[in-house]
């Protein structure tokens, strides 16, 4: 129903109220949209709070879903449930249930979990520690000393089941070596942009890439590769970066020559600064238009003056961002609405 409203305005140029005094209607949609909104939503009676209790009574995990601390999933069934039964102990005692037995914590032992994890495994249930219910891997934990071990008591070998490589010290070295042969970059920000597996296996099993590289039998200062910026430097890269065609935004600098706008920002303070030292004009280069008070109101004056309603949706179509400056600088749009001579409440002729 919001999108309709947007709709209207953007479309028709009108808002709801207009578009059903001109039409003579009582409802902006359809009766055919509005069942099919009524049919989306879902209807609590006491019978269907009773039903839903009892199935989560007979799921996977049994009554402790039952617990209002651990129904997070379950806000709207919780609510229902005060609202026709008076709370939610009245609800489970309608419904046949025990609230002491809904609250009793669910014990695993060794013989329990495995059973799960067999279980699991002939309903074709995914087995890696992703898939699988916290609790049944902090019962792993506490049971076994870690899943892998109680998946191997079950009887299924873990590496079989697991969706990542071990971090293992020889696959580790292993996989820079064969980085170098292949004659890809070595240095930290190309390795962790390229391959997760071997920065984070690198960093957990070594402490850091450096402690990797040395294992790997690399000298971390050759590999590491930092340019030395001077100022001249700076102002040629952003004379060549400008004649070759290249956004000079900063945003688009800043994504894609990172190391040249933090040079800038460091020998000049801020990069329009640097490019002003580069003989450039900043203000014909940046993307994002800077506005002034007059500004907004030419803008909005303008718009209305093409048959535009003042209304914020209508007019931020064409201007995305004049609704935030007009309040930034009015307040409200209603108050920059009216500076600019128009009522905000009518059509764009008015005023």
């Amino acid at each position: 129903m919001k999108n309709l409203g947007i709709h209207i305005v953007r479309v028709h140029r009108m808002r709801s109220e207009d578009y059903k005094r001109r039409f003579g209607v009582v409802y902006v949609a359809s009766p055919a949209a509005r069942k099919a909104v009524s049919r989306a939503i879902t209807r609590w009676t006491p019978a269907r709070i009773i039903a839903e209790l009892r199935r989560l009574t007979t799921s996977a995990h049994g009554p402790r879903q039952l617990r209002p601390q651990r129904v997070a999933t379950h806000r709207r069934l919780q609510t229902r449930c005060r609202y026709h039964f008076g709370s939610y102990k009245a609800a489970l005692q309608a419904a046949g249930l025990d609230l002491h037995v809904s609250s009793r914590r669910f014990k695993w032992d060794r013989a329990r979990l495995v059973a799960e994890i067999r279980s699991r495994r002939r309903q074709g249930l995914p087995l890696n520690a992703n898939a699988v219910p916290h609790g049944i891997k902090r019962a792993a934990a506490r049971h076994f000393g870690g899943y892998g071990v109680a998946i191997e008591a079950a009887g299924i070998r873990y590496a079989t089941i697991r969706k990542t490589k071990p971090y293992d010290l020889k696959l580790i070295i292993r996989a820079i070596r064969k980085r170098w042969a292949l004659g890809k970059p070595l240095n930290h920000k190309v390795v962790k942009l390229e391959d997760t597996w071997l920065a984070q296996g690198a960093r957990l099993r070594f402490g850091s890439w450096d402690g990797a590289l040395r294992a790997a039998g690399f000298d971390p200062k050759k590999i590491r590769f930092r340019k030395k910026w001077s100022p001249a430097e700076v102002i040629s890269r952003i004379r060549s970066r400008s004649q070759s065609g290249q956004p000079m935004n900063l945003r688009a600098v800043f994504f894609g020559d990172s190391s040249l706008y933090a040079a800038a920002c460091r020998y000049f303070g801020t990069w329009q600064k640097a490019v002003n030292e580069a003989a450039l004009d900043y203000e014909a280069i940046r993307l994002r238009k800077v506005w002034t008070m007059q500004d907004v109101l030419d803008s909005i004056r303008r718009q209305a003056a093409l048959g535009i309603p003042p209304l914020k949706a209508a007019m931020a179509e064409r201007e995305s961002t004049l609704p935030s400056i007009a309040r930034r600088y009015f307040g409200t749009w209603r108050a920059a609405v009216g500076a600019a001579g128009l009522d905000p409440a009518g059509p764009a002729e008015a005023g």
